[in-house]
Parts: C-alpha cells; structure tokens; sequence
C-alpha cells in the first residue's frame, strides 16, 4: 500500500464521492502535566473568563506548545482554522486541550485522530479558512460540552455584540496571562468591512472589532469561537498584523453555504457514515486503495498514487510513523542529518550539502509558499534541545518535480547563516553523477520517526540499516506505479524509513571508507517495514546531480574547525582555533590541541587527527623560522617569522579576532611545553583583507610583534618564494608543527615534529576536492599516510629553502589520500598582501646561507 511520508493531495474528493468516513477507536483519555516553559499567546485587552462560561473552548497544541483555539462541534469532533493545521504534515504531536480555563494546567488533554482542511482552502487569501478535527476520546467529560453552531438561516442585527474567546497575545508587549479571555466585539457590516479590508474579504468571511484601539483578537486565537446569542457565527481567521488598531478583526463565517456545507458533510455523518479504518486504508492510500475503490466505483482495476491535501492517520496495526527496525544513533555518527521545521514544528528530515544549503524532499517543501518561520535545525541527536536553528532564505525546487510521479522530489534550502561554523555539524558528499550501487549495497537511514504508532515524534535520532533493492526488482513489486530513473529503493522487511523521515537522506560508505549520500527518502508502503522497498530520490541520477550541483560550491567540513577565541581561559569555556580542543597538562603549562580545517573525505566517524602524520622529531635549530601561535599560553597554531618584527599566519587561526593581548609566539625551541626560546607579545594582528570563512580563499594573516626577533639563538627568518614552482616534475617540501602524535589521546607532543611531502598539480587536487573549490590562492601537498593535520594550522610549507605555502584545510582523516590544501605565498593577492610590509631589504645569515629579507623600516624595523 502507499504511503507519502508529508501531507498529499485529494482525499476530500475521494471522501465525499464515495461518502466513505474511519471508525472510531475508543482509547483511555490523560489528565495533562503542567508545562510552566510553554510559551502561548492571549485575547487583547479582553478579561479572564471560567471555562463553565465556554464549556466547548478548547486549545490547539503541538508538541503540548498552544498554537491556536478551537470549539468542540461534537462528541469526537472540534471545529478550528484551517491555517492552523495546513503547515503540520501528520498528527503525531497534535494534541487538544480542554475542561480547564488555564492553559498549563488542569483539564484533560485529547490526541487528534485526523484532521480535514476544506478542500478549497487558500492560505494566500485566507479563504475558506475551516478544518474538522476529530480525537481518539470521547470529549463528553465533566461539564465539557458542543457548541451549538449557527447555520445559513441564521440573521442577526447590525452591529450586533458578540463574544470571542481564546489565549492570544493580551497586550503591546506580547504578555501571556495564563487563564482564558473574553472580549465582546460587534459584529460589522459588509460594508464597513470592505471599507476596513479593501477587495480583501470574500463572501466566506464577516468581520468584528472591540470598537477601540486596544481590543481585539490577535496571535494565538486563530481557530477560537465567535459566539452570538450562544450559537457559534465565526472562526477566528485574520487581521491586522498590528493587534488592537481600531481595525476590525475577520472570520470565517459559519452562515456562509459553503462553509456549513463541508461541516454538515462530515460532522452530520459522524456516526452513520463511517466504514472500517482498514478498509479505509485499502480504499484511499495504496495499490489496493485504488484497485478496491476504483473496483467500488467502476469495476476497474489500476492502481493510482495520491498526494493528499492533509495527513490522514491510518490504523490498521501498522508499524509506522518511526524509523522501523532502527535503532538508537548520535549526530556525531550522522552530523550532516537536519530537521526541516515551520513554526518550530519538525515536518521532514534534510541533509547539509555545504556551508549554506541544505537538500530535502520537494513533496516536503510543496506547499510551503513562503519562507516565513520556515527553518533548519541540526548539531544535535535530540529533536527538541541542544541544536542550532538557521532560518531558511530561499526554497529552491527541482524545475521537473512532479507531485503525482514524484519524479525528481528534491528541494534545496538556502540558509541565512553557515551550517559549518560549529564542529558538530558537516556536509555529506554527494554520490557521483550516474554512480551505480548495485544490489544488496548496506545503507544506512537516520531520521527522527515517531517511536510508537500512536506515540509522538522520536526525541532522539535514530538509524536503520537498509540494503539497497534491485530496480526491476523494485519496480516489479510497485505494479502500476511507476519507479523512474530518479529513484533508487532500500529496504527489507521490518526495516524501512516511515512519516517523519521524508528528505532524509540514504547514505552508503564505499570500499575505499568514503561516506556517500545516494538517496533522500521519497515514499513507500503505508505498512511501514513491509516487505515492499522504501523508494528514495536518486541523487547519482543525471537531472538530481545536475540540479544540486550549483549548491556545492561553498566549502564544507565533517568538523570544519573555525577559529573562535574567547578573552579568559579560566572559568570561561575557551573557543580556540578550528577544533574539538582538549586540554592536557605536561611541566605545568595548560595545552589545547588547535585543529587544522578538516574535511570528511570518508571516515564515518571523524577523526580527531592532530599531528604531523608521518613525522618524525626534529630541532627547532634545523628549523628556526618555526614559531608556536599562542592562546593565553596555549598552543592554538603554527607560525612562521619572515621579517625582524613579521610573523605570517592562517587567518582562520584569528577568526573571530582575538584581542591582540591574548596572543603571543613563542620561537627558539623545540619543546613548547619548556622553558627555553622566547616568547614575543603581538602589537598587530592584520587578516587578508580578501580572507573568505565560506571557501578559506587568501587564508593569511600577518602579526607584527612588539619585540625584535633579532640576536637569539635559533630564532631566524624564512624567505618567501616569489616564483611559483611546476607540479610536472615531482617536487617534496617539508611541513613542521606540534600536533597529536596518537589520536586517542588528548595530549599534545612536546617535541617539533616534520615531514617531508610532495607537491600535488592543482587539476589532480582540483579532482580529489570536486566538492569543494581548490582557487587560484592555494597549493596542494601529500600523499598517502604523509600529511599535515589538527593543530599545524598556520605552519609552514617549505619548497627549496623557501616559505611556499601555509597549513589551511585538509582531510579529516589525516595522511588520506586527499591531498592537504595550503594558502600559496605566491598567489598575486597574497604576494602583494605581504609585500605591503616587506619593503626594505636586509640580509640575515640563516643556517650559512644568506638570505635577503624584505623588512619594513618604519613600522617593523
């Protein structure tokens, strides 16, 4: 049977044609627990009111958070606004709280069974703004109670006074009394409210107002009760985005034919008209819902996909709603899994492709007309806390989408912020153009599903691990639905993606240990884990690849180490360069492992890294001009002295930038943890001006010190190469640094290490890094198990005697056989970056060569 992971198209039609409605399932009501975080909203300018007065008064809640009001119509059935409950994607979450008048506290609180919008229902005009709700429990509890509703042949006077119930925003500063308001408002005229709301209002909606600035309806209250005389006239809709203007408030009229027609149709059916829930199951949301429908309608059989207008929960013992057959996992397994939420509400999963762009599903992103509370939240294994929220700029989806094939279903999110600047969220690579997995290839699927059929959304991600199915094979089983070549299928029996994993992607790590995402979960059975396949978007498919491609350009990391300093090292938590720090104690001196800008390259879980991999010990005396960047003591990252006062340096090890007191060199030996070389306090810390934090273009800063570094012991400037050197002949250089020398420890070595690498042609770089873009102002060095890694940031790269390039980013598993990436020295905007103060020349001897520095004579000299 089908089943599509976010809301689809057209049950309503279906229902009504064939007057087809669930059977009522009978399931033990709770008392609420309080929620004192809760935030919600209030009537404005109204007055606290007794839930005895308005026994039908309910509150809409999603996740126990109230989002809107709502009435009770009948004994399983509420009546609310049909923009309440348009962006929720299924009714996991989507609970009703009623019998009491605080909003926190006391009542009974009802699990909603289904929702139905009105099938004309239009969020850009608001109108036909209605949707029934019906719940698991009976709502006859106490003294809880319908409202009688008014019906087409209801008249009452102009103006006439009317009552408006809810817990919306209650005044200018968005205060949130906890206890139910009341405001009596006066129903307008046509005409006044066309006058009010110019060409806005149709023949669905009336308008009422307080009569005052100060009163009237406002966030919060949609989906709440307009009573007149006792009966039930409106539906708060909309208004003034300004509450309480003097401008009169609308909503959705219940004397409107249309709006009593669709209520009728349902609610008036509400017990004589149900069939059985399987039955329902088979009739409307599979291959069976249309052989056994249209087999009820005309005595055909064929065999139709729906995309339906709402979430319609079915239940026949399915084991859905969750990742089936999953178990458990950790974001730091899986950093590049987001969830895709509006209003806070989480409505598919999503993967990160690079730094500011995210991949979904498009059915996920469908009905998303606006960008507006549309976000990203990932950097967490929990759902709900410890993650990071990115506002979400622009939806861009695929041009050939089709939402009755879902061929080609992929949306990308562009974001405001960077998805890369916090260590515990990476990019996934992409499966290459038109790659082939064939059968039985072991995938794995993490998402956030619900845990039970009838529970709520899983607090913690899970995973699943899923092989890949055949395509004939796939396609054989979905008989007359067709599987494109955009679409790849997983699965086995009792292990699927279900509702709530939709855009979740499904990845795959390769012989050599690369991690590959190869597909986003698309649809599926309704019987979650069955024996039919999961089918997801093919990403390696020519129009998927093609189209994502575009969005890949910004560099992105598994832990994009990105500088963060913080000014006090005690009793703050202290953000130094790029890295998972951790602290080690050696000879009393405080030590933090920095890390070099590292990228996954295939390890699935990421590496600590952190040394000179292949190295081996040396003596700062056969490598003078190498310097220790230091945090309030702490090694953070390598340096380089090519001038009297002159130190060069990454730039990412200085962003954000440090205050200039807390950073200082330390030169002239080989342990940093002794007491031996010297130590130079900074004056000027000077970042390329052109420096980039999206793609490490022109990663260089320069440092002018406080003290000449002249007349010391193994304390001498390098010479900065000018000419580029060519890749067509092999070339090595050597790297040096302090890093970690094993990666399950957490203490740095003592002692310099170096290791001697070849240089790497920019095209073959260009080639291993295509995710990422290799530019004009960087050089590629390394081979396999020879490599710089965490903690060299900003050291040198040595060519011939001559500083050649700096320690920027590379490989998580360092010593891969990704070459590491270095910012060129002889790049034009870092060349002419250096020479700015580098201006007059003096000659050093340096280990018996002689070796002609340019040094600026006023500012560093």
């Amino acid at each position: 049977m089908l089943y599509y992971y976010s809301r689809q198209p057209a049950l309503f039609r279906l229902l009504m044609k064939y007057r087809l409605w669930p059977a009522n399932r009978s399931i033990k009501f709770e008392k609420p627990l309080p929620d004192p975080n809760a935030p919600t909203p209030f009537i404005f300018g109204g007055e606290s009111a007794s839930i005895d007065d308005y026994p039908y008064q309910l509150s809409l809640r999603h996740e126990g958070t109230h989002v809107c009001g709502a009435s009770i119509i009948a004994e399983f059935w509420a009546l609310s606004a049909a923009h309440c409950l348009d962006a929720q994607p299924f009714t996991s979450g989507i609970t009703l709280r009623g019998g009491s008048p605080h909003r926190l506290a006391g009542g009974y609180v009802f699990e909603v069974d289904q929702y139905l919008l009105h099938p004309k229902f239009n969020r850009k005009e608001m109108d036909y703004d209605v949707a029934l709700i019906r719940v698991k429990q009976s709502f006859f509890i106490d003294l809880m109670r319908p409202v009688s509703l008014a019906d087409t042949t209801t008249v009452y006077p102009i103006p006439s006074a009317a009552t408006v119930i809810g817990w919306g925003t209650a005044d200018a500063y968005g205060y949130t009394p906890l206890i139910l308001q009341s405001l009596v408002v006066y129903v307008q005229s046509r005409q006044v409210c066309d006058a009010s709301w110019i060409d806005q209002l149709t023949d669905r909606m009336l308008c009422a107002g307080g009569g005052e600035v100060g009163k009237d309806v406002c966030n919060g209250d949609s989906g709440g009760p307009l009573i007149l005389n006792g009966y039930q006239i409106g539906i708060v809709s909309w208004g003034n985005n300004t509450c309480a203007i003097n401008l009169p408030g609308v909503y959705t009229s219940l004397v409107n034919d249309e709006v009593r027609a669709f209520i009728k149709l349902y609610a008036a059916r509400i017990e004589s008209k149900r069939v059985n829930r399987m039955r329902l199951a088979s009739l409307v949301l599979s291959g069976i819902v249309s052989l056994c429908l249209v087999q009820y309608a005309a005595g055909q059989q064929q065999t139709q996909r729906r995309f339906f207008d709402f979430f319609f929960n079915l239940d026949s013992g399915l084991k859905a709603n969750r990742i089936v057959g999953g178990t458990t996992t950790t974001i730091a397994r899986y950093p590049y899994v987001v969830s895709l939420r509006r209003n806070s509400n989480h409505i598919c999963a999503g993967s990160v492709i690079s730094a500011f762009y995210a991949v979904t599903c498009a059915h996920c992103t469908a009905s998303m007309s606006t960008v507006d509370g549309v976000a990203v939240y990932g950097g967490s294994t929990s759902r709900t806390t410890g993650g990071r929220v990115f506002q979400v700029t622009n939806i861009t989806t695929h041009p050939e989408y089709n939402p009755d094939t879902f061929d080609c279903d992929v949306s990308v999110l562009r974001v405001a912020s960077s998805l890369l600047a916090f260590p515990e969220m990476a990019a996934v690579r992409l499966a290459p153009l038109e790659m082939d997995f064939p059968p039985g290839t072991s995938c794995s699927l993490p998402g956030w599903g619900r845990t039970t059929d009838s529970g709520t959304l899983s607090s913690t991600l899970r995973a699943v691990i899923i092989p890949v199915v055949a395509q004939t094979t796939c396609a054989a089983m979905w008989t007359n639905v067709p599987v494109t070549d955009t679409m790849i299928c997983a699965g086995a029996k009792g292990r699927d993606a279900c509702i709530g994993d939709s855009g979740g992607p499904l990845v795959t790590t390769t012989a050599s240990g690369t991690t590959l995402m190869i597909g986003m979960v698309s649809w599926g059975s309704v019987i979650c884990g069955s024996e039919y396949p999961g089918v997801h978007t093919r990403i390696a498919a020519a129009k998927v690849r093609n189209f994502l491609n575009p969005f890949l350009t910004a560099l992105s990391s598994v832990f994009r180490w990105r500088a963060k300093l913080k000014h006090k090292m005690r009793g703050l938590p202290l953000l130094v360069v790029c890295a998972v720090y951790a602290l080690a104690q050696e000879n009393g001196v405080e030590l933090w492992k920095a890390a070099q800008i590292r990228i996954d390259t295939g390890s699935e879980r990421p590496k600590i890294a952190g040394r000179i991999v292949g190295g081996q010990d040396v003596s700062i005396s056969q490598y003078p001009y190498q310097l220790s960047m230091r945090y309030y003591r702490s090694h953070i990252c390598g340096a380089s002295i090519i001038g009297i006062r002159l130190v060069i340096s990454a730039a990412h090890c200085v962003t954000p930038r440090p205050p200039v007191n807390s950073i200082t060199f330390k030169g002239g030996s080989s342990n940093i943890t002794d007491n031996a070389g010297m130590v130079f306090n900074v004056q000027q810390i000077i970042v390329h001006p052109s420096y980039s934090t999206s793609t490490y273009s022109n990663d260089v800063a320069l440092f002018r010190t406080v003290q000449n570094m002249t007349g010391y012991a193994d304390i001498v400037p390098i010479p900065v190469e000018s000419v580029p050197i060519s890749t067509t002949t092999l070339t090595y250089c050597t790297v040096t640094g302090w890093g970690l020398t094993n990666s399950k420890n957490s203490q740095l070595p003592a002692i310099l290490k170096m290791v001697r690498i070849p240089l790497v042609p920019s095209t073959t770089c260009q080639e291993k890094w295509f995710q990422y873009p290799v530019t004009t102002s960087m050089v590629c060095a390394g081979e396999l198990n020879r490599d710089s890694c965490s903690g060299d940031s900003g050291g040198p790269l040595v060519c011939n005697g001559k500083l050649y390039g700096i320690v920027s980013w590379g490989s998580t598993n360092c010593g891969s056989s990704y070459p590491g990436v270095y910012a060129s020295v002889t790049a034009d905007a870092i060349q002419s970056f250096i020479n700015q103060y580098m201006v007059r020349a003096t000659s050093w001897c340096y280990a018996g060569i002689k070796a002609t520095v340019r040094v600026s004579s006023i500012s560093y000299c």
